[in-house]
């Protein structure tokens, strides 16, 4: 049986660059990031999602 190789329709479908947004990098102090992966666990979202709803709430209030 072959396998591997190129099938109409395999893979990942792709997504938009839009819905993916920009990766960027930061560095965080070890208490810091804790506490972001603590709030991260107890709410059930990814840091990722912590981080992007920290820096919406934070240009929400500076506007």
């Amino acid at each position: 049986m072959p396998r591997g190789g190129f099938r109409p329709g395999a893979g990942r479908k792709p997504v938009g660059a839009s819905a993916k947004g920009q990766p960027i990098s930061i560095r965080l102090p070890d208490d810091l990031l804790a506490e972001l992966e603590r709030q991260a666990a107890q709410t059930g979202a990814s840091r990722s999602v912590m981080v992007e709803r920290l820096v919406r709430q934070a240009l929400a209030i500076g506007s």
